[in-house]
């Protein structure tokens, strides 16, 4: 019953308004001067809707393009300044790694970055970057970060902590370095990857490795 009545109301107005224009009409029938006005008015609205309404469609079209180039180019620099900060990111954890190599005998006080990708994971901006070819070379990349250091971690706690010593005679602290450093070379080789994949995405010289 609900949607009849709504219905009716609907089109109540309409009905009523459109009545009312014909019996006028009806009572000026015989009026030739109203009869020129009506035709006018009529010519005028039907002239208004040809020509309006393409051109109020046109506009509407230009103002839809315009927003989606807009809503383009604005995803577009995100996902640049995202790949950007990354890849800086990724470059001066190979500065760390080369350094590391350099001082294998210690464990380094400055624990790799990585922060800038889990800010990203942590604000969404990652759902900027959909390509499997990025995706899986910088998830191995931080993969290799996070393993790296773990081990590092372990090894400063053991070397400020209790460091034990096994009945080899080696110290805990000394064997978690040692295990350490035998991956500085698959995280090189991850870092190399994903920063060759960055800088071409950003359309930049690969780097020399």
């Amino acid at each position: 019953m609900r949607p009849f009545l709504a219905l009716l109301l609907r089109w109540a107005l309409p009905l009523l308004l459109g009545a009312a224009a014909l019996a006028y009409s009806a009572y000026r029938f015989h009026e030739l001067q109203y009869w020129d006005g009506a035709v006018g008015n009529w010519l005028a609205t039907l002239f208004g809707i040809v020509v309006g309404v393409p051109v109020a469609l046109h506009i509407e079209r230009q103002r839809t393009a315009a927003v989606g180039r807009a809503d383009a180019e604005a995803a577009s620099a995100s996902r640049r300044s995202v790949l950007t900060i990354l890849c800086t990111e990724l470059e001066a954890v190979r500065s760390q790694m080369l350094q590391r190599l350099s001082t294998v005998d210690s464990v380094s006080m400055e624990p790799l970055r990585s922060s800038s990708w889990e800010a990203m994971k942590a604000s969404g901006g990652l759902r900027h970057i959909s390509e499997p070819t990025l995706i899986e070379a910088m998830s191995n990349a931080y993969r290799w970060i996070s393993i790296l250091g773990g081990l590092e971690s372990s090894a400063l706690r053991a070397v400020f902590g209790v460091n034990v010593q096994f009945p080899d005679g080696q110290l805990a602290s000394v064997k978690l370095l040692q295990h350490a450093v035998s991956f500085h070379g698959p995280v090189l080789t991850a870092l190399g990857a994903a920063i060759a994949v960055l800088h071409a995405e950003l359309g930049a010289s690969p780097p020399v490795r």
